[in-house]
């Protein structure tokens, strides 16, 4: 590697561009490269790659150890963490190191996570030393954690705490609504009210407690694609049609769903004519179905909702005010807290519970679609990508997150988040997941490498015949669905 590359790497890898840093150099091994490569592989979440890197000397390194730990551990390496960690004197590393590896290995190895943490626990951020007991079970520790950092004043500066006290004692759902709602308010978000006082809140649940000024704009054109979710659409496309900002089409694609779903999404659509309903007649997905509706979107703006979710009637308003006052920005994003219905919290990487919502973006159409195109034509794992894309195409400055949870998801058997073959798993990722995310992760590399936008085609036509990378067969939409949904279209 010349010495102009090695410059222009080296800048790449000070600026955490780790993308184009490895678009810029060849695929030959060299020492000089090997700590920042790894690094990179590891924050790409490109897991296999950084754990090709494992080796014992490496391990000694303390710059090396959470890239290489959690690599491992993620492609279900446990016995090499294990064997790695045996080598290492934990109780010498420094603490930030300990509560950071800690908290990345928690959703793989919660036992080793919480190990790591002792001898230090008074000096731990306590949700963290709280959210790991929980997870292996030892609720009534948890709840002393709990308790003594409430006792301490210490809920300004870690809000979750609330979440986690009704994560560790079964109570009343009005005092499940008075923590949620503390934790809400903390974060600038109008409380909740439960609709039935005798069910803990949950997204089925809830409604707010005051009303809200509405607010005009230009169209946004919301996306939500159904499949066997039932009574759960009715709630998430009344929590839209309850949003301040007023000026939506809501267009649902119903995914061939053989239950009594469309009717109850149909029912919606007779009583409000800013819901617009089709349905697929071969399921293909939930992309396939975003990217039929996404050819009868007429918004100036676009976001998508899950059909088991529901939003805060500010949630739109909030994300499309940003767009509407900085013409350089491209799309907002926002976050979520995901719960049970027996309002218990949820976070598949156990800490912290608050956390980016997959289906958030809410972005420029026109501008969006001209320069990278839509969602990749696959059954599940796509938004991970297009968000990527997205930050890659137009520049993190582009995209302003909304920090505040501004929707309840449904944490529940049966979805494509829960199964284990297509999304996270009591032991995180499945392998399936990890696949496609390394598959198009590789993607955006060589496209840079190449001097090509990474772009995907918007009109469903160009995707009979055409697959812009490998993924793994179980997530790959047949031709069939895609002719199937074409065939909607032309009606």
């Amino acid at each position: 590697m010349g010495l102009k590359q090695s410059l222009q790497t080296l800048f790449y890898v000070v600026r955490g561009d780790y993308l184009r840093a490895l678009a810029a150099v060849n695929n030959k091994h060299s020492a000089w490269n090997t700590a920042w490569k790894l690094r990179a592989y590891y924050r790409l979440r490109m897991y296999a790659k950084a754990a090709g890197f494992y080796s014992s000397a490496h391990i000694q390194k303390n710059i090396l150890l959470e890239p290489l730990l959690v690599s491992l551990a993620a492609c279900g390496r446990y016995k090499d963490v294990q064997a790695a960690l045996r080598r290492v004197d934990v109780h010498q590393l420094p603490l930030r190191l300990r509560c950071q590896l800690s908290r990345r290995l928690a959703p793989f190895m919660p036992d080793v996570a919480l190990q790591l943490l002792d001898g230090v626990e008074a000096v731990v951020p306590p949700t963290l030393w709280a959210s790991l007991l929980l997870k292996t079970g030892q609720y009534a520790q948890a709840e002393q954690v709990i308790a003594q950092a409430l006792d301490r004043g210490d809920l300004k500066r870690y809000p979750e705490l609330c979440l986690y006290q009704t994560m560790a004692q079964v109570t009343a759902p009005q005092e499940q609504l008075a923590r949620l709602n503390a934790f809400l308010q903390m974060h600038g978000v109008p409380a909740l009210m439960l609709q039935d006082l005798a069910t803990p809140p949950n997204p089925c649940n809830v409604v707010v407690a005051d009303a809200l000024p509405s607010m005009d704009g230009p169209l946004v054109t919301v996306l939500m694609t159904t499949f066997r979710t039932g009574e759960r659409a009715s709630v998430a496309i009344q929590s839209l049609l309850n949003q301040t900002y007023r000026n939506l089409e809501i267009i649902v694609v119903d995914d061939a769903s053989d239950d009594a779903t469309l009717a109850h999404v149909q029912a919606w659509a007779s009583r409000d004519a800013r819901v617009r309903v089709l349905r697929l007649p071969v399921n293909g997905g939930t992309y396939l179905a975003k990217s039929l509706g996404l050819q009868m979107a007429r918004g100036e703006f676009v976001t998508c909702h899950d059909s088991d979710d529901w939003s805060h009637p500010l949630k739109i308003e909030r994300q499309v005010r940003p767009l509407l006052e900085d013409a350089s920005l491209v799309a907002t994003t926002s976050s979520w807290l995901r719960m049970r219905d027996d309002g218990v919290f949820y976070a598949w990487l156990v800490h912290p519970l608050m956390r980016f919502n997959p289906s958030s973006p809410l972005f420029r159409r026109e501008q969006v679609l001209t320069r990278m195109g839509a969602w990749d034509l696959v059954r599940t794992g796509a938004d991970s990508e297009f968000h990527a894309r997205l930050k890659l195409v137009f520049g993190a400055s582009a995209i302003k997150d909304i920090q505040q949870p501004l929707a309840l998801g449904a944490h529940r058997e049966g979805s494509l988040m829960t199964s284990g073959d297509t999304g996270y798993s009591a032991a995180g990722f499945s392998g399936t997941r990890l696949a496609y995310l390394e598959a198009w992760a590789q993607w955006h590399i060589e496209c840079l490498r190449q001097g090509k936008t990474p772009a995907l085609p918007c009109d469903l036509r160009q995707w009979v015949g055409y697959r812009p990378f490998a993924v793994p067969g179980e997530i790959a939409v047949p031709e069939l669905a895609v002719q199937a949904a074409l065939a909607v279209l032309s009606k």
